[in-house]
C-alpha cells in the first residue's frame, strides 16, 4: 500500500485518542470509521494509534487532531 500524507490541522475541541477525517479518504486507506489507525511523525519518527471518525466538515488532504 502507498503511503498517504495529509496535513495536520489542530481540532477546535479537544478529543483524546481520535482523529477526523475527509469521508474520501476512507476508501483510499482501506479503512472503516471507528477502526485504529497509526499515525506517524515523519520528523519525530513517534507513533500514536487514534481511531477514525469519518467528517465530511474536514478538507481533503486534512487529518484534524488535538495536540
Amino acid at each position: 500500500m502507498q503511503d498517504v500524507r495529509l496535513t495536520i490541522r489542530k481540532r477546535a475541541f479537544p478529543s483524546q485518542g481520535r482523529v477526523r477525517l475527509n469521508v474520501a479518504h476512507l476508501p483510499d486507506l482501506g479503512i472503516h470509521e471507528g477502526e485504529n489507525v497509526d499515525l506517524i511523525n515523519e520528523t519525530s519518527k513517534k507513533t500514536v494509534t487514534t481511531s477514525v471518525i469519518a467528517d465530511t466538515m474536514v478538507r481533503e488532504g486534512q487529518i484534524r487532531i488535538s495536540e
